[in-house]
C-alpha cells in the first residue's frame, strides 16, 4: 500500500471522523452490527450479580460465582474462536454464535428462572455461545475499513455498539421483566440484539477481505520493485 493510505497520526481527530463518515458510512453500520450481540451479552453478564437475584431465587454470591465461570470459559473460548477465524470465514463463526444466541436466549433465561438446569451449566453454555460472537468480532470489524482510517473505524463502531447496547442492557432487562411479568424477559433483549448481528453477517465477505487484499498488494508491489543493486 502507498504511505498515503496509512492513518496519519498527526491528523486532527475531526479529520479522521469526517473521512470515516464521508467515505465509509456503510462499513460503520455493518461493523456496529457485528458487535451488538457481544455488547448486549457483556451488559447482561456484568450486571448479573445484581440482576439475577432480582429475577430468580439465586443469591448474589451464586450469581457472581456463575459470572466468573462464564468469564473463565469465555476468556479461553474467544481466543480459540479468534484462532479458528484465521482458518475459516469469520462471518460463519459470527453467524453461528449469533444464531445460537437468537434461538436460545429466551430458553436460557427460562431455565435460569425455573432452576431446570444447573446454574454452573448455564454459565458454561453462555460462555461457549458468546465466544463465537466475541472471538471474531474485532478482526471482522477491522477488515471493513481501509488502512488510513482502520483505527478510527473500529474505535467509533466499538464505542457506538457498546455505549448503546451494553449500556442499556440492565435497564432493558429490568424493564422487560416489569412490562411482561416474565422473569425470562431479558432473553428477548439478548435475542433481539443477537438477531441484529445475525442479519449483519449476511453482508460480510471477510475471509478474503480488505486486510488480506492489502497484504497481497504490498507483496506484489515489493516483488515488482526493481532492485537498487546492479546485477553481478
Amino acid at each position: 500500500m502507498q504511505e498515503a493510505e496509512r492513518e496519519a497520526p498527526g491528523r486532527p481527530l475531526s479529520d479522521h471522523l469526517a473521512d470515516l463518515l464521508k467515505t465509509q458510512p456503510a462499513s460503520v453500520f455493518v461493523a456496529v452490527s457485528t458487535m451488538i450481540a457481544t455488547a448486549a451479552f457483556n451488559g447482561l453478564l456484568f450486571a448479573s450479580p445484581s440482576l439475577v437475584p432480582k429475577i430468580t431465587s439465586y443469591t448474589a454470591t451464586e450469581a457472581s460465582e456463575a459470572q466468573n465461570i462464564c468469564l473463565l470459559l469465555l476468556s479461553f473460548g474467544l481466543i480459540s474462536v479468534a484462532w479458528l477465524g484465521d482458518k475459516v470465514p469469520r462471518r460463519y463463526l459470527l453467524m453461528f454464535g449469533s444464531g445460537v444466541l437468537t434461538l436460545f436466549s429466551v430458553p436460557f433465561f427460562q431455565a435460569l428462572a425455573e432452576h431446570t438446569t444447573s446454574l454452573w451449566t448455564l454459565a458454561l453454555l453462555a460462555g461457549a455461545a458468546a465466544s463465537f460472537v466475541n472471538g471474531p468480532m474485532c478482526a471482522t470489524a477491522a477488515d471493513l475499513f481501509p488502512t488510513r482510517i482502520r483505527f478510527s473505524g473500529v474505535a467509533v463502531s466499538f464505542n457506538l455498539a457498546f455505549s448503546i447496547f451494553s449500556g442499556i442492557a440492565p435497564l432493558a432487562a429490568r424493564g422487560l421483566v416489569e412490562l411482561s411479568g416474565s422473569n425470562a424477559a431479558p432473553g428477548y433483549y439478548m435475542s433481539a440484539c443477537a438477531l441484529l448481528t445475525l442479519i449483519g453477517t449476511f453482508v460480510l465477505q471477510r475471509f478474503d477481505g480488505r486486510i488480506l487484499r492489502e497484504q497481497r498488494e504490498r507483496e506484489q508491489a515489493l516483488a515488482s520493485t526493481p532492485s537498487s543493486f546492479p546485477a553481478q
